[in-house]
């Protein structure tokens, strides 16, 4: 029989899935300005930590992860905040953590395109911060009929003995605790134009220290 510690690590994640996120005519506005956007997105870039717990910020590793990034207008961004906070209750409900009541949001934009991944991580800093995410969230959005296969989120227990996966529907926001791990799975985008990709928008909930 396993222990109580055990048990507890092999526990799957929380995750609360919200589909038909946006009204369609926001959900169309925010696929129509991505799609002018090309130019604004740049590679992403991971953190990594020294041996002294010392975080570097911005290196480029496509081997780790492969995607481009950029910031979302400030009207959409608010737009995801509020669209958030309307939902508190119903996501602490399902994930299991409560929204901070001192807290601010990290919110930005993705493009997946062919051969675009995010190897295992998660979400959470270590080390001394002046905050920490609690809650990730990542909103699904596409072209229709997608164009492109693959780029799902397959999320672990905190001991990796079990996982679930997550498919990215169109017009779908997806949340879980950030301290699980989690990654993107291959993109495979066929046609290898940049609009038939898998565009995300990722949202942290911060817990200020």
């Amino acid at each position: 029989m396993k222990s109580p510690g055990s048990r507890i690590m092999a526990r799957l994640p929380r995750v609360h899935v919200e589909r038909g996120f946006l009204p369609p005519e926001e959900h169309a506005a925010l696929l129509a300005e991505t799609l002018e956007a090309q130019a604004l997105y740049q590679s992403s870039t991971i953190s990594r930590y020294e041996e002294d717990m010392t975080r570097v910020n911005g290196q480029v590793d496509p081997s780790v992860r492969h995607s481009h990034v950029r910031k979302l207008p400030k009207a959409f961004r608010e737009i995801f905040e509020a669209k958030l906070v309307s939902l508190q209750s119903m996501i602490e409900a399902t994930t299991g953590v409560e929204f901070p009541a001192e807290r601010w949001f990290e919110i930005e934009s993705v493009h997946s395109g062919d051969g675009a991944l995010f190897t295992a991580h998660i979400d959470t800093n270590r080390g001394p911060q002046s905050s920490r995410r609690v809650i990730s969230a990542v909103y699904y959005y596409s072209r229709t009929p997608a164009a492109f296969s693959g780029g799902q989120l397959k999320l672990y227990s905190l001991d990796r003995s079990g996982s679930i996966t997550v498919e990215p529907e169109d017009n779908t926001m997806v949340l879980f605790p950030s301290m699980f791990l989690h990654e993107v799975l291959p993109v495979s985008v066929p046609s290898g134009e940049w609009a038939d990709g898998r565009f995300s928008v990722n949202c942290w909930v911060h817990r200020t220290d």
